[in-house]
C-alpha cells in the first residue's frame, strides 16, 4: 500500500471530503513470491515519512491506534523491506472490529479481548484519524521506506490465511483469554504467503530423537558405563514388558538377533524358510548364512505384507519356517498366517523391525509366532543409535539366544562413540534448514541427471558370510540406557505420526489418482512409512523434490530381483507392483505445520491425476 490521500472519487475519499472520518480499512492481500528489488523506484530518505502526510497523532495508546500485524519470520519468500501488494477481488472483507472499538482516547478494546487480538497476523485495522491508503493495482512495488508513517512493517494479509476457517472464528468470538491466543498463534504460526513456494525443504527421513540423549551418555561416561552396564538388563525387561512376554535379549543389529533365532530353533540344515518378497535383502539372506533356503511368496499390494494365499501356495514337504515381515508398520494377516502354519507345524518369526507398537486386533506384533525381532537402528520406532532383540515363546530357545549373544566381544569405546556421533548427524542434517542448504541442493542436481545419490545412504547389497565385524559384538550399555529413556516417549511418538498420516489421509484420500494406505480392521498401523500409489511415480516424485517434498521411492527390496544373492527367481508380480508406491514424510519431528503444507502441497500435485482404479492398479501387476 502506498499511502496517498485517496482521490474524492473514491469512497473514503469523499467521506473525509464531507468531513466524516475515514472507515477503518483491511489492508490487502500480499504476494510475496515474486523478487521486486529490480522495479522498484528509488527509495525515500531514510526515516522521512512520504510526501503529503501528515505525522502521526500523540501516542495515546500503547498501540498508536492501530493493530499491529505480526510477521512470522522464516519467511524465505518475503522481503519484508519490500514486500509487494496486490489489490485483489477476493480479500476477505468480513469486519473484525466494531466501530467504537477503536478510540482516540481509549486503549484499543482488542488489547483486552483475546478474540479481537487472535487475528493479528492476518489483518491490520488503522485509526480513523490517519488517512485512508490507496490499493495499488497488481504488481506494483512498494518503494523502500515509504510506508504508513512510523507504522511498523507494512500490513501483510495473505489469502490462505483470511480463509483459514479457524482464524475466521476468531474474529467472531473465539476462545477468550490466554488460551485463546495461544491457539490463534498455534493456526497462523509460520504459513506461507504463498502456499506454492517452498519456505525449506522437508527431508523424507525423521530420527526419533531424545532432547536429554547429551545428558545420558554423559552419565554413562561419567560412571564408567559406556560400554557395560545394568542398563542392557533394564532396558530388556522393560522392552519384553511392553511388548507383553517373559524376557528379550539385545543384539548388535535386529539382523544379527533374527540370526541367533534361526539357530536356537535349531531347523535342519537345508529346510526352506518362506519371506515376503518385498523385504529387506538383509533379512533372506541371514537365513542363507544360517544354512537355510529362502524362498520368496508373494505380498498382498494393498498392505504391502505377506499374502496369507502365496504363503501357503509356497510350502513344500522342506518347509521349516515363514517370516511374516510386518513392513512399514503395519500388522500381518496375523490370523490367517498362523492358521496356515499351524498345519504343517512350520515355525512362524516375525520381523519387527518396522512395526513396534503396532497391534493385531489389539495384541502386540512379535507376540503371535514362536519368535519375533526388533530393530533399533537410528530410523526405526524407537531409535538407540543401532541394535536389535529377540524375544521367543519358549524360555529354552529365548536362553539359546542369549547364550549366542553374549558370547560375542564387547565394542570399542571408539566405535560406540562413532556410532554415537553418526546417529547426531544425520539428526542435524534431516533438519529443514540444514537440509534446504545441503542435501536438497544435490538432490536437485541430480534429479536433473535422474541419478539416485540416495542409494548411497544404504548398505551396499553384497553376501554377508563372513559376517561383518560390526554384527559380532554385543550391544553396549550407553545404548541401552538410551533404549530406555526412548521407550517412555514410545507412545507420544507414535501419537504424532498417527496424527500426520491422518493429515495426509483427509488431504489425499479422496483423490481420484491417488491410494492412500490401507488399513485393514482390527490392525493399529504405526506408519513408520507412509505408503501412496501414484499414477505415474517418478514424474510425481520429481515434482515433489521441486516443491520442497523430499519423497521416498522404494525402502526395501524386491528380493526376487537381486539374482546376485538369491539366483533365478519366479517373478512376484505384486511385490514389483508395491515397489512403484512412494512414502510420504509423516515421521514424529515433522510437526502439524509440516505435515499440513506437505498433504496441501501433495494435494495440489495430484488433485489432476488421471484416476486409478483397482483394475488399473492391478494391470501393472
Amino acid at each position: 500500500m502506498r499511502d496517498a490521500a485517496r482521490p474524492a472519487r473514491s469512497g473514503a475519499g469523499r467521506r473525509v471530503a464531507r468531513g466524516g472520518a475515514a472507515r477503518d480499512e483491511l489492508r490487502r492481500r500480499v504476494d510475496g513470491s515474486a523478487h521486486v528489488e529490480a522495479r522498484r523506484p528509488a527509495a525515500d530518505a531514510g526515516g522521512a515519512p512520504a510526501a503529503h502526510h501528515r505525522p502521526l497523532p500523540r501516542a495515546r495508546d500503547r498501540d498508536r491506534g492501530v493493530l499491529r500485524p505480526r510477521v512470522p519470520a522464516g519467511r524465505l519468500e518475503l522481503d519484508r523491506r519490500h514486500d509487494r501488494f496486490r489489490d485483489r477481488p477476493r480479500v476477505d472483507r468480513r469486519a473484525v472490529q466494531a466501530a467504537d472499538a477503536v478510540s482516540g482516547d481509549a486503549a484499543l478494546e482488542a488489547d483486552g479481548v483475546a478474540c479481537l487480538r487472535n487475528g493479528l497476523a492476518e489483518v491490520r485495522r488503522v485509526h480513523a484519524d490517519i488517512h485512508s491508503s490507496e490499493p495499488d493495482g497488481t504488481g506494483a512495488a512498494l518503494p523502500a521506506r515509504r510506508r504508513v508513517h512510523a507504522l511498523l512493517h507494512a500490513a501483510v494479509v495473505a489469502v490462505e490465511l483470511l480463509a483459514d476457517p479457524g482464524a475466521a472464528d476468531s474474529f467472531r468470538g473465539g476462545a477468550v483469554g490466554r488460551a485463546g491466543r495461544a491457539a490463534s498463534r498455534a493456526r497462523g504460526a509460520g504459513r506461507n504467503v504463498e502456499d506454492g513456494h517452498v519456505l525449506t525443504a522437508i527431508c523424507r527421513y525423521g530420527p526419533r530423537v531424545l532432547a536429554g540423549t547429551k545428558a545420558i551418555v554423559q552419565r554413562c561416561r561419567d560412571r564408567g558405563e559406556l560400554i557395560q552396564g545394568p542398563d542392557i538388563r533394564r532396558f530388556e525387561r522393560a522392552l519384553a514388558a511392553r511388548i507383553g512376554v517373559a524376557d528379550a535379549v539385545s543384539a548388535s543389529y535386529g539382523r544379527v538377533a533374527f540370526y541367533y533365532l534361526l539357530r536356537a530353533l535349531r531347523l535342519p540344515e537345508g529346510g526352506e524358510v518362506i519371506l515376503p518378497a518385498l523385504t529387506f535383502w538383509v533379512v533372506p539372506e541371514m537365513v542363507r548364512v544360517a544354512g537355510l533356503k529362502p524362498v520368496f511368496a508373494d505380498v498382498d499390494p494393498r498392505t504391502f505384507n505377506l499374502d496369507p494365499v502365496a504363503f501357503e501356495r509356497a510350502i513344500t514337504p522342506r518347509t521349516v519356517a515363514v517370516v511374516p515381515t510386518h513392513l512399514y508398520g503395519l500388522s500381518c494377516d496375523m490370523g490367517a498366517i498362523m492358521a496356515i502354519a499351524d498345519r504343517p507345524r512350520v515355525k512362524v518369526i516375525e520381523d519387527c523391525a518396522h512395526s513396534l507398537g503396532a497391534r493385531y486386533h489389539g495384541r502386540h506384533v512379535g507376540t503371535f509366532g514362536d519368535a519375533a525381532f526388533f530393530s533399533f537402528q537410528t530410523l526405526k520406532p524407537l531409535n538407540t543409535y543401532g541394535g536389535g532383540a529377540a524375544i521367543a515363546r519358549d524360555p529354552a530357545i529365548l536362553a539359546r539366544v542369549r547364550a549366542q549373544a553374549e558370547a560375542e566381544p564387547w565394542p570399542n569405546e571408539e566405535r560406540v562413540n562413532n556410532r554415537l556421533k553418526l546417529g547426531a548427524a544425520q539428526r542435524i542434517f534431516s533438519r529443514p534448514a540444514v537440509f534446504t542448504m545441503t542435501a536438497y541442493p544435490a538432490l536437485l542436481i541430480a534429479m536433473l541427471w535422474k541419478a539416485r545419490p540416495d542409494v548411497y545412504l544404504w548398505e551396499k547389497i553384497r553376501p554377508l558370510s563372513p559376517m561383518p565385524d560390526s554384527y559380532r559384538e554385543r550391544y553396549p550399555n550407553v545404548q541401552a540406557a538410551i533404549g530406555l529413556a526412548g521407550l517412555e516417549r514410545l507412545d507420544a511418538w507414535t501419537a504424532q505420526t498417527r496424527a500426520h498420516a491422518r493429515i495426509m489421509d483427509d488431504a489425499l484420500g479422496s483423490l481420484p489418482g491417488v491410494r492412500a494406505p490401507f488399513v485393514p480392521e482390527g490392525c493399529e498401523h504405526v506408519y513408520y512409512q507412509y505408503c501412496l500409489y501414484t499414477p505415474d511415480r517418478d514424474r510425481f516424485v520429481r515434482r515433489a523434490l521441486r516443491h520442497g517434498v523430499d519423497v521416498e521411492t522404494l525402502h526395501v527390496d524386491v528380493c526376487t530381483e537381486l539374482t546376485s544373492l538369491f539366483g533365478e527367481q519366479p517373478r512376484k508380480p505384486h511385490a514389483e507392483q508395491a515397489s512403484q508406491a512412494v512414502q510420504l514424510p509423516v515421521y514424529a519431528s515433522l510437526g502439524e505445520r509440516r505435515a499440513r503444507a506437505i498433504a496441501r502441497r501433495i494435494r495440489r500435485l495430484l488433485r489432476d491425476a488421471p484416476p486409478l482404479t483397482e483394475a488399473a492398479v492391478n494391470s501393472r501387476c
